[in-house]
């Protein structure tokens, strides 16, 4: 299970009766109950000066706090537009998350600050708080992401990535140390280490043995052919390339990585053979330093969706033969 969420939501409200605050004040009551049921402990702080951003949020960079706004009435577009700026200045990578409601023109003038924040290139999107499983969905992936970086999780880069990978490399996304809260390894791992690795394992080691069962076992045409004959060495080479990438996320104690693929081709490695197998036993794995797609896979891999361990024993089963496996993928039981 997922730990529960602890959030700081500023809300911006324009009072201008007393009515309007004993409706923004049920409004939080009952959003407040909502996020309680989504295992969401939310804390709201509600702002109503323009030009006078909330004082009792002073940590606005801490890892727990996300770029989040309430609009809880119109007339506030100008108020929020400026303190998510705020939030977006102090922490860039944090996309800006509005939320609004079906009441006091709440709607309306998340529209209208979206669209200001858009055009000024800020990241911004804008959910409805009464779409549940939109809001669900927002909730489980901030949870999982808390989790991920309160135990420290770390991915590493492997192989430099490609020239073409123009909105996925470290500078644009603005840090060579952390993405999202998310430790990445000092240094970029080279692939001739990878290689290396490779060529210290024999064929006839159990471990790419076990591969070679395990790719066989996945299609019937491949294992009826000759795939898996000992002088196919294609398939050997790419089973053993298996191995040595599996040991070498052991070595850097890694959760997930990124992996330059191309170059490997010269060598006879498909590498998305090997890409698609780590996937497969639960270390998450992406093509040519694509990091946003790794911590959105990372997010995916999340405790709640894991499967349960298997406990039947069954030795006949297709994921006991494979080496190197992080969670238990068995489908006997």
């Amino acid at each position: 299970m997922l730990p529960k969420l602890k959030l700081k939501i500023p809300v911006f409200a324009s009072l201008f009766k007393p009515a309007a605050t004993a409706m923004v004040n049920d409004l939080l009551v009952e959003l407040k109950a909502k996020f309680l049921a989504m295992d969401v402990e939310p804390k709201f702080a509600v702002h109503t000066q323009p030009h006078v951003l909330p004082t009792d949020f002073p940590d606005l960079h801490h890892s727990t706090q996300y770029n989040l706004c309430l609009i809880a009435t119109g007339g506030t577009e100008s108020m929020c537009v400026e303190y998510a700026s705020l939030l977006h200045k102090r922490a860039p990578e944090k996309p800006i998350i509005l939320l609004s409601h079906p009441y006091m023109n709440s709607l309306a003038a998340g529209l209208e600050a979206r669209c200001k924040l858009v055009y000024e290139t800020k990241p911004a999107y804008l959910l409805h708080t009464t779409d549940q499983q939109e809001m669900r969905t927002l909730f489980t992936v901030l949870r999982a992401r808390d989790q991920l970086a309160q135990e420290g999780k770390k991915i590493g880069i492997i192989g430099h990535p490609s020239d073409w990978r123009v909105a996925s490399d470290l500078e644009t996304i603005g840090s060579k140390n952390e993405v999202w809260g998310i430790k990445i390894h000092e240094d970029i791992i080279s692939l001739k280490e990878v290689t290396k690795t490779c060529s210290s394992i024999p064929h006839s080691s159990p471990e790419v043995e076990g591969m070679v069962r395990y790719f066989l076992s996945l299609d019937a045409k491949l294992a009826s052919s000759k795939a898996g004959d000992s002088g196919n060495l294609w398939l050997w080479d790419n089973a053993r390339f298996c191995v040595a990438l599996a040991q070498i996320v052991k070595r850097y104690d890694l959760f997930g990585i990124t992996l330059h693929c191309f170059d490997l081709i010269k060598s006879r490695i498909i590498s998305c053979l090997a890409v698609s197998y780590l996937n497969n036993v639960g270390i998450p794995a992406a093509c040519e330093g694509d990091i946003p797609a790794l911590v959105t896979m990372m997010l995916s891999h999340s405790p709640r969706s894991w499967p349960t361990p298997c406990t039947t024993g069954e030795s006949t089963c297709r994921w006991r033969i494979v080496p190197f496996r992080r969670r238990c993928r068995c489908r006997c039981s």
